[in-house]
Order: structure tokens, then sequence, then C-alpha cells
């Protein structure tokens, strides 16, 4: 791994960022105990975005212990900036935050994905906590696509990039009904991640 090259690039998506107007807040990695995966920032949290402009945290469960450190990091970054801070019923045993629920743009509706890092009862919770939320679930099929992330990412209210191989045919309805616009993404370049993206226009947490 060349770290050199990895911080430049992580510099310069950040500026990008910031170059369109948004608001870019760093989470600094904390330097004991070692996190190996902390820079999946994606997975530890999730950032809802409420109806009334306001926005709260829920805290992920994760599968790895590995990672289970990496949420009270989450917590505290929260807690700084006056977000307030939710955790799921003690009957969820895995939740990995936006890595499993990518929020439609402009809607409030949430994508969701079922697999091997998150279950159905983290979006029943979630569901449970904002009754007017819409819920899309999403079976993951294939091993290789373990975050509904790495296989779905929404470019703007009416379209988004989609690896079809990811899903089952039941899992493939819920995208194509709510994006008008679904751009596949080939086989080969979504094993390389093509499809783990973000665009500025699908708005931010």
């Amino acid at each position: 791994m060349d770290r050199d090259a990895a911080l430049a690039q992580w510099r310069a998506l950040r500026d990008a960022y910031r170059k369109v107007g948004i608001e870019v807040a760093v989470l600094d990695a904390p330097t004991a105990p070692a996190l190996a995966d902390f820079c999946f920032a994606a997975n530890p949290s999730m950032v809802v975005p409420l109806p009334d402009g306001t926005k709260e945290m829920w805290l992920s469960r994760m599968a790895h212990l590995s990672r289970r450190g990496e949420t009270e990091h989450h917590r505290r970054f929260a807690i700084e900036r006056g977000i307030p801070v939710r955790e799921m019923p003690p009957g969820v045993a895995k939740f990995e935050g936006t890595g499993d629920g990518l929020f439609h743009p402009g809607r409030f509706l949430l994508h969701a994905g079922i697999g091997a890092r998150t279950d159905a009862s983290a979006w029943a919770a979630l569901a449970a906590a904002h009754p007017t939320l819409d819920v899309l679930l999403y079976s993951l099929a294939n091993e290789n696509f373990y975050h509904l992330d790495t296989a779905l990412a929404p470019l703007d209210e009416t379209h988004a990039l989609l690896v079809r191989e990811a899903f089952d045919a039941r899992g493939l309805a819920p995208a194509r009904a709510a994006f008008p616009n679904v751009f596949e993404v080939p086989l080969e370049e979504a094993m390389r991640f093509a499809a783990n993206a973000h665009s500025p226009t699908a708005g931010t947490s």
C-alpha cells in the first residue's frame, strides 16, 4: 500500500467536496488501539437526515469483533457536534450503518440492504422510530457485494448505478421502481468497486 498516494487521494476528494460547497467534517483516526478498518467510515454509524432539517446518528452493531471499537469514536464525533445519538434495540445483532442504508436524494426514503452485515430487524427498528420513513428492502445475494453501497449508488432523485449480479430478482425490483434511470455497472468493473461511489448531487449527511 502506498500511504502517500492514499493520503493525496483523500485530500483531493476532500478538497473537491469543499470546492462544490459541501462542508467536510473530518473524523480523526485513533492512535490506540489500532483499528485497521477505521478508514471505512460509512459502516460504524448512519446519520439520518430528518424531514424537519435536523439529523440524528444511529450507532452500528458491527458484524466483526475487530470493528466494534469503531462505533464509540462515531458516538463522540456526533456528541461533539450536538447530533443526537441513538442505538438499535438489543434484539438487533447486526447493523452496519451507511454501508447498508442509503437515503434517496430529495425524499425521506431509505434503500436498506439485508445480508451478511445487516439484519432486517435493524430496518424494522428504524421504521418504527420514524413512521413516515419509507424503507425499501434489498436482499444481497452475492457474497462479493457484502454491503448495499457496493452495489447501489444513488446519483440524484431519478438516476442510480446498480450491480445487477448483487441481487436476486426480488432485490432488483425496488431499485428499478425508485429510479427511472438505472445504469448497470458491468460485473468486471463492479468487482473493483466501481459502484461503491458517491455523487455530491445525491446530498450528504
